[in-house]
């Protein structure tokens, strides 16, 4: 079928108002499901692109984490009116990806502000073991990039150069809060972001998608300054503006302890005498002592300056 563009609106005056008016267009075609996302669906990492599954890892996924949304003192908002059945495709009753307010996609607030709203309170609703929680669920947005590590069946996962990989979208859920804020917090003692380490994602052997944070290794001298550009760049907020309704569904969460050992920190990385003395170069980091130098005590703190 041919569309034709009227003489009014090819141009004049009108034309060009018209193209000052082409953003909302970009952000209506950005608001579909053909953002790339990481699925826990099943209890295993999912690839999804164009809205097909491309590929999976089952007990592992080793990422480079670019960036995480929203901004710190802020969490995603998810209300399901009759909860959250896995796998399911219906969008949620009400969602905001700044925890101000609900997202313009939704067509029936519960609320005008997140703040005000009665799904947000404790004792809105009642956990599976019988505890007050809150009806709409909290949860933080990573963005990410396979990193060169993965192993499928004894078999390295080929990748392409870091600066073609795609990027993925993916939701930590109230349920891996604890665990994240954990590893936001090992990386704040080192005096280093996500951007410039290999972050491996572990599922948990459990009834729901549970995961734990490792920190693997550290990105190499040519691998981390890319890394760092993009994390800067956080060209999702362009490409992928409306990404909260692709992304909205919980596909999981989890809880974990500190990893019991990590690697040295590179002198690449190292930014300060203090971190390397306190760190070494290819020593093996003792986790809890390093933890403890900088105590965060909530996981926007932990996160702030990811």
């Amino acid at each position: 079928m041919t569309i034709e563009i009227p003489e009014h609106l090819r141009t004049g005056p009108l034309a060009e108002a018209a193209a000052r008016a082409l953003a909302d267009a970009n952000s209506m075609a950005s608001s579909s499901n053909s953002v790339p996302r990481v699925s826990l669906r099943g209890r295993e990492f999912r690839l999804v692109e164009g809205g097909d599954e491309i590929a999976k890892f089952r007990d592992s996924m080793d990422i480079i984490i670019l960036g995480v949304e929203p901004d710190a003192g802020r969490m995603i908002k998810t209300y399901y009116e009759k909860g959250y059945t896995s796998g399911a495709k219906e969008p949620p009753t009400c969602s905001s990806d700044d925890g101000i307010a609900p997202s313009p996609w939704v067509l029936n607030k519960v609320s005008q502000t997140c703040q005000l709203c009665p799904k947000n309170v404790f004792g809105s609703a009642t956990s599976p073991s019988g505890k007050a929680t809150k009806a709409c669920r909290d949860s933080k947005r990573i963005w990410l990039k396979l990193a060169d590590t993965n192993v499928v069946n004894g078999v390295p996962f080929k990748v392409e150069p870091f600066e073609d990989r795609t990027l993925y979208g993916m939701n930590v859920t109230v349920a891996s809060l604890k665990a994240f804020s954990e590893h936001g917090k090992l990386l704040s003692s080192l005096g280093q972001g996500p951007a410039v380490c290999v972050t491996q994602l572990v599922m948990l052997d459990m009834e729901y998608p549970q995961l734990e944070f490792k920190l693997k290794s550290w990105l190499d001298a040519e691998a981390a300054p890319l890394a760092l550009a993009l994390a800067e760049k956080r060209p999702w907020k362009i490409k992928y503006a409306n990404a909260g309704l692709a992304l909205a569904a919980p596909d999981g969460g989890a809880k974990s302890s500190l990893p019991t050992s990590l690697p040295g920190l590179p002198a690449h990385l190292q930014k300060a005498t203090e971190v390397a003395e306190a760190v070494g170069t290819q020593t093996v980091i003792d986790a809890p002592e390093q933890a403890s130098a900088k105590p965060v005590g909530n996981i926007d703190d932990a996160i702030s300056n990811w």
